[in-house]
């Protein structure tokens, strides 16, 4: 997944920010950054599975992997 998936998703950076527990700054960065793996397990699981993480970010059995 990807800033643009998660904004058309959830409808705004702002609303995306609310639903996720982060500050509205956090969801911008992520437009130039990318976004952490082990955010995207965590988004995936959230709405499961509507937003795919990158398949890195997830075990076979759903559980986060660890992220340095």
């Amino acid at each position: 997944m990807d800033y643009d998936d998660i904004v058309r998703f959830y409808g705004s950076a702002s609303r995306a920010a609310d639903n996720l527990g982060v500050e509205r700054a956090t969801v911008s960065h992520w437009r130039k950054s990318g976004i952490p793996k082990g955010r995207q397990a965590q988004i995936h699981m959230l709405t499961r599975g509507r937003l795919k993480a990158d398949p890195d970010a997830v075990r076979p059995n759903g559980s986060v992997k660890e992220t340095a």
